[in-house]
């Protein structure tokens, strides 16, 4: 029963985004990293599709640093080390 009740939902929300996404008349940028998990009437209304490699451990390291210099904790500052850095950067994260 539950999942029926959520399939309900999730099929009245994707009428929904359709509708929305057929009269749309401007760009959107939809992104995702769960391509495969797109419904195929959304798949079909999308015109161009760029897929993105994996960020390297660099590229990581460096998002990481920018992040971590904006932000400001209780005690002040962050602080982190750049071996602290390269191991967050080496970890594979999904989003």
């Amino acid at each position: 029963m539950q999942k029926q009740l959520l399939d309900y939902i999730s099929n009245s929300l994707i009428t929904i985004f359709l509708h929305m996404l057929e009269y749309y008349k401007r760009i959107m940028f939809l992104t995702t990293n769960c391509v495969n998990e797109f419904n195929d009437a959304i798949q079909s209304r999308i015109y161009i599709a760029i897929l993105y490699n994996a960020l390297t451990t660099e590229t990581q390291m460096e998002l990481w640093e920018s992040f971590l210099k904006k932000a400001v904790t209780i005690e002040g500052e962050t602080r982190y080390s750049p071996n602290k850095l390269k191991r967050l950067a080496e970890k594979k994260l999904n989003g």
